[in-house]
């Protein structure tokens, strides 16, 4: 199934278009892991998944923060750029973005978004 258009966005990469959704879920202890899913449009064929990317809720947090230096870390921005740092590892590592089958898992962490 591909992903819907209205909660993806798109992203070329190589000449080949992409789409990809974000969204997060609860881990625990006011962590929540963030969900990323990248399908080819053209072909719909097996999806690539990123596992292992975790972030905090900033206004869990705020009152705790009152006064103290933010860190960064602990709350990441997902870029473009690191969509396409993904896709380009996920391919490198054998995802085939136009063959169908089953999903492909990629774990990551937060410390390869600091490209």
């Amino acid at each position: 199934m591909a992903l819907p258009k209205n909660k993806s966005r798109k992203i070329v990469v190589d000449d080949v278009e992409y789409r990809f959704a974000i969204s997060i879920s609860w881990k625990d202890n006011g962590e929540f892991d963030f969900n990323i899913t990248v399908q080819s449009e053209k072909s719909n064929a097996g999806k690539l998944i990123l596992k292992g990317l975790v972030t905090r809720n900033f206004w869990l947090d705020f009152s705790d923060l009152v006064g103290e230096k933010i860190k960064k870390d602990l709350y990441p921005t997902i870029t473009p750029k690191h969509i396409e740092y993904f896709i380009k590892l996920a391919i490198d590592k054998g995802w085939k973005h136009s063959q169908n089958g089953d999903n492909f898992n990629l774990v990551v962490n937060n410390k390869q978004l600091g490209l």
